[in-house]
């Protein structure tokens, strides 16, 4: 099952308050968030009101980013809006293994693991599941350490290390942060992202 962001996990994982939004010519309602319309008053030229106002479906009508979204629905909406940096790695990474692990709670005791599993073996997960958690460690590794088209870093990590080593310092006494084992599954992830 794909994850899906509402509302309220939006609001959990930007940096961008409702005000911030606006700035942005953004407004953030219960079903998405919209692209709002010019102003009759507005001294934009064309060229700046279109730019402004584009559209993923071209009506104003509708959400530009419908809650619930998926993080890829999520990824293309922060970059056409040139909003990078505007969610944190590590608020992201949480709510990941929150929502992953609330997903999959219910999946039946004896499915097959591979050898490495992401998860202790009292929580079963299934091997799609675990796929699906590698490749989007793997993605937000990808874009922690890539650069935009305009050549600013994604993030203030250099390399796979560092973000490594931050996890260890932010989360010293978490069952499964420890340096060995980011390490494994970090490289388990970027594996399981190229093969896809």
């Amino acid at each position: 099952m794909e994850l899906k962001i509402g509302y309220a996990d939006f609001r959990a994982l930007t940096d961008l308050t409702p005000r911030e939004l606006k700035e942005e010519w953004l407004e953030l309602r219960a079903d998405g968030v919209y692209k709002m319309v010019e102003p009759q008053d507005s001294e934009l030229t064309g060229a700046e009101a279109a730019g402004l106002t584009s559209h993923p479906t071209g009506n104003l009508l509708e959400p530009a980013l419908q809650f619930p979204c998926t993080l890829k629905e999520l990824k293309r909406f922060i970059a056409d809006e040139g909003l990078t940096g505007q969610i944190d790695a590590f608020v992201m990474a949480d709510w990941l293994m929150k929502h992953a692990f609330m997903t999959h709670r219910d999946t039946p005791r004896g499915t097959e693991q591979s050898s490495n599993s992401l998860v202790d073996s009292d929580v079963a997960i299934n091997k799609r599941a675990e796929t699906t958690l590698l490749n989007i460690i793997g993605a937000l590794l990808s874009i922690m350490l890539s650069r935009t088209p305009g050549g600013t870093p994604q993030s203030v990590f250099k390399s796979q290390d560092a973000i490594a080593d931050a996890l260890v310092a932010h989360h010293p006494n978490v069952p499964g942060i420890k340096l060995r084992t980011l390490q494994e599954k970090f490289a388990a992830a970027r594996k399981s992202l190229a093969a896809s």
